[in-house]
């Protein structure tokens, strides 16, 4: 091979080297060339109370002609994890942080036919792991799948142990549901839980559709097209924000008619905010910019609502969680795990302060399969999250 042939070969690898995901990177220990793969298959809401076991089952799976001694191990954080931060750090990288075995499972033999599917069942009994009784935390869960003892894959995620209440949380869902109409039936099936609202642009919508969809919740319309709000409130001509509302209300679905409308804008200053009330708006919500920054608002802000005076008037503002709603909208989706992870991260919001949250997947909410996030549903489920509304947050209840 010549000079530049070698050269190029190396470029080569270094470029698919660097393309490689840091998420595959970050969700994996792997050993030296790995031949089995480990998939989550049964979690639940990773809520225990007293007395209760942590139990977890995986599927391991062979993906080459032979394999080595298999084991899988549940390891669970020695002390609590007190804060969303700090349980970010320990899903990213959970040995920065001190855990214990609660139990090993060897793999049957049957794993070294390439193909197979091994089904195994880990359980941390409550007695190994040693809760304490008269208080509750989140604790880190770390499942290892080990070949010829070096780890192969590794998952994370979190138990919130219940030894006395978690701080009571109202929680309030905002599912937003544009483009076609097929997106928009799955968001509504996705986001079919309690205390879950839809935002929808009706004019995508035939009756069929909407006659397929679960209508017996909030719902607001948005503006035909969800045109930027921002930029039409501060242009001199206002007719596309007209048309967009009057083409919205008026070109509706049967089941539809007659839905107050909200406002999704980037941009919480005077001039927007002035322009989507004075038009009727319900409500105004925060997105994430096209940078992905927050926006800045005066001191007392809360991530639920924010005031702002208009001068003439004070409006309250819907500001969502940010990081409750990126973890529903793209937390590894569709696995099992992903909704105690979810959980235990409200339950360090409660344990922070915060009384009332509004969650919005937003635009790039990567859906389920079918029928609703399973995330949304343990989330809803959780002994000390109410489900709320957009109206009792608007209203200050």
């Amino acid at each position: 091979m010549s000079k530049l042939s070698r050269a190029l070969a190396s470029a080569i690898v270094l470029a698919v080297a660097m393309a490689a995901p840091l998420s595959a990177v970050a969700a994996t220990d792997v050993g030296p060339g790995p031949t089995t793969r480990m998939e989550v298959t049964r979690f639940g809401s990773g809520v225990l109370e007293l007395g209760d076991d942590l139990s977890v089952g995986v599927t391991v799976r062979n993906t080459a002609q032979t394999a080595g001694t298999l084991s899988v191990q549940l390891r669970v954080t020695d002390a609590p994890l007190r804060s969303r931060s700090a349980l970010d750090g320990f899903i990213a990288n959970p040995r920065s942080v001190h855990t214990h075995a609660v139990d090993t499972r060897d793999v049957d033999g049957a794993a070294a036919a390439i193909g197979a599917r091994v089904p195994v069942t880990l359980t941390g009994r409550s007695a190994q792991l040693d809760l304490p009784p008269q208080s509750w935390g989140v604790y880190g869960v770390f499942i290892v799948l080990r070949e010829d003892r070096v780890a192969s894959e590794t998952v994370t995620s979190a138990l919130t142990w219940q030894g006395s209440k978690v701080p009571a949380l109202n929680a309030a869902i905002v599912a937003t549901a544009t483009g076609t109409a097929e997106r928009i039936v799955r968001v509504a099936a996705a986001s079919a839980v309690p205390g879950a609202a839809l935002a929808l642009d009706p004019t995508a919508l035939s009756d069929e559709d909407a006659a397929a969809m679960s209508l017996r919740r909030e719902i607001y319309r948005l503006p035909s097209g969800n045109p930027d709000l921002a930029s039409l409130a501060h242009s001199d001509d206002r007719t596309l924000l007209a048309w967009s509302l009057e083409n919205s209300k008026s070109d509706t679905p049967q089941g539809l008619a007659g839905l107050p409308w909200l406002a999704l804008t980037p941009v919480a200053d005077r001039s927007t905010l002035r322009t989507v009330f004075d038009a009727g708006a319900a409500a105004a919500l925060v997105v994430p910019s096209a940078s992905g920054s927050a926006p800045r608002f005066p001191d007392g802000t809360t991530t639920s609502v924010a005031e702002v005076d208009l001068l003439t008037s004070n409006v309250r503002v819907i500001v969502p969680d940010d990081h409750l709603s990126e973890l529903v909208a793209s937390f590894r989706p569709n696995s099992e795990e992903a909704g105690a992870r979810i959980v235990a991260d409200a339950a360090l919001t409660a344990a922070a302060g915060e009384t009332t949250i509004v969650i919005s997947p937003g635009e790039g909410w990567v859906l389920p399969d079918a029928g609703p996030s399973q995330s949304l549903v343990r989330l809803m489920d959780a002994p000390w999250v109410k489900p709320s509304t957009v109206a009792a947050v608007v209203g200050g209840r």
